[in-house]
This record gives C-alpha cells, sequence and structure tokens, in this order.
C-alpha cells in the first residue's frame, strides 16, 4: 500500500503485467480456444497492455499525456489484425501489423523516458529506455 502511494503509476503497470498474461494464456490455449480469442483477443491484449504500460510511465514522471492518437491506433491494429486472422489469414501480414503497434508504442515509451525526467530519475530512466 504505501509503495502504491509513493510511486504513482503503479497499479496501471499490475494491470499491465495481468494483460500479458492473459494473453500469453490465450496464446498457449490456441487449438483448444477459438482462434478468434488465441489470435485476434490475444494480440490486442498485447498492444493495449503496453499502452497501459506507457500510461503508467507518464503518471511515473508526473506526466499528463494524451492517448487519442494510441486509442485509435489499437482499433486500426485490431481491425487489421482481425481481418488477417480471420477473413483473409496472412500470417506474415499479422506479424508486420503487430511488430508495427510495437514500435509504435515502444518508441513512445523510449522516448518518454530519455526526454521528460527530473534530473533525479534520469540514470534510472535511461537504462529503462535502453530496454524499449
Amino acid at each position: 500500500m504505501k509503495n502504491r502511494q509513493k510511486f504513482s503509476g503503479l497499479a496501471l503497470w499490475t494491470l499491465e503485467f495481468t494483460m500479458q498474461f492473459l494473453s500469453i494464456l490465450l496464446i498457449s490455449l490456441r487449438g483448444m480456444v477459438p482462434d478468434f480469442l488465441s489470435m485476434v483477443v490475444a494480440s490486442s491484449l498485447t498492444i493495449a497492455g503496453a499502452m497501459i504500460l506507457f500510461i503508467g510511465l507518464e503518471q511515473f514522471l508526473g506526466i499528463k499525456g494524451r492517448q487519442a492518437h494510441n486509442w485509435a491506433m489499437l482499433a486500426i491494429y485490431t481491425l487489421i489484425l482481425a481481418y488477417f486472422s480471420v477473413v483473409r489469414p496472412v500470417l506474415a501480414a499479422r506479424n508486420i501489423n503487430t511488430a508495427s503497434a510495437l514500435i509504435f508504442i515502444c518508441a513512445q515509451c523510449a522516448w518518454l523516458l530519455l526526454s521528460k525526467p527530473e534530473p533525479s530519475l534520469r540514470k534510472t530512466a535511461k537504462v529503462a529506455a535502453a530496454v524499449f
């Protein structure tokens, strides 16, 4: 409880972890659950989780960002993913779509961590930015 009060954004990081876990679980259950769940829902959870992580990073750094472009990207990503999963299955197209969406979010995370932290967090933020 003390950590949640001291560090803003931790609840969103926990939500992101849960979303990533559910995504991996659905992917692991491919063949036992409908393809729509194991492909479209699971991959959309991965991208939405990355977005939640970004929002959590903003809160941690005390920055209020706008997310309309990210929600629009998630909607477009999910539509493209559904098309190439259900209507016209093409694995390469799904992989390119997912990689593009992850690059879009991870680049924002790296930029945020490299350009916005206060001086006391810069060293730690640079290490985290390298991960992204």
